[in-house]
């Protein structure tokens, strides 16, 4: 088990998609709770063999943006 913290910065999410994607051999990733972390790294995970699970309630732009690797638990909320 490998594990990364944000420290609640959206650029931070980036570089902890990085790490765990290449310098070690992760074979899925457990994002963060809110969207506002995992939207940075959706275009990443997009490019990525490594799939995302994900607590967070995506922003209405993610369902253009979907991924055959991104895995939400949690149903869209309309605002």
């Amino acid at each position: 088990l490998d594990w990364e913290d944000t420290g609640t910065i959206p650029a931070n999410s980036v570089k902890c998609f990085y790490s765990l994607t290449k310098n070690s051999k992760s074979e899925v990733i457990l994002g963060n709770i809110w969207s506002f972390l995992t939207d940075p790294i959706i275009p990443l995970v997009k490019n990525s063999t490594i799939p995302l699970v994900t607590p967070s309630v995506f922003r209405e732009k993610c369902p253009e943006e979907k991924s055959s690797n991104l895995f939400a638990v949690n149903e869209q909320v309309s605002d």
